[in-house]
């Protein structure tokens, strides 16, 4: 008797494994972590000071660290105190949310469209270019001024596009982290980490 030639033997046995891997791989790449954050490019047109967060115009955005007093899991005053200590090298003890520096950042998009968010950030200027960038928070970010010409650079380009979520994904994973420190040591540390990735 003539023995089966092996390669048809293996059919068979490479359909099962098939069929074993479709059911055991999820169908698909895994869920990109960046893609919930919204990335839009414009230039600062105004900057206000405020007295305090909760004076911000209606339909305003909170943003930078001031954000996180409002969503945060800490009481607003043990938190507003432990940023506003860690962003002036601790010579005031803020004691709430009223003491902590801000500014309304109005920004003109490249749609025309015209935003308004507050954050803790003195350092930025009417006419710096800025990526907004908007998830469960909300970030202001200087960048190149060639982002915001009326023709930027290659608009659609992916790869642009990719470091720019990926920007904003480290930002708003900086921010989480700063959400759950506990201590001051743990609160110190997460700040510089958002203001390293954050622009801040």
């Amino acid at each position: 008797m003539t023995p089966r030639p092996r390669s048809t033997l293996a059919v068979p046995l490479l359909s099962a494994l098939a069929l074993l891997a479709c059911a055991t791989t999820p169908p698909g790449p895994p869920p990109e972590p960046y893609t919930a954050i919204a990335v839009e490019h414009g230039t600062i047109t105004a900057v206000e000071r405020v007295a305090r967060p909760s004076n911000a115009p209606a339909g305003a955005m909170v943003g930078g660290l001031i954000g996180l007093v409002a969503s945060g899991h800490h009481p607003a005053e043990k938190l507003a105190g432990m940023i506003a200590g860690a962003f002036i090298g601790g010579a005031v003890t803020a004691a709430s949310e009223s003491a902590l520096p801000s500014w309304i950042h109005t920004v003109t998009l490249l749609d025309g469209r015209a935003v308004q968010v507050v954050t803790e950030q003195a350092d930025l200027r009417p006419g710096d270019c800025v990526q907004v960038e908007t998830g469960r928070f909300t970030n202001l970010r200087r960048v190149s001024g060639a982002l915001c010409e009326p023709a930027p650079p290659e608009p659609d380009d992916a790869a642009l596009a990719q470091r720019a979520q990926e920007d904003a994904g480290r930002c708003s994973a900086a921010k989480e982290e700063l959400l759950r420190a506990r201590t001051r040591e743990e609160v110190d540390v997460a700040v510089r980490k958002v203001r390293v990735l954050c622009g801040t």
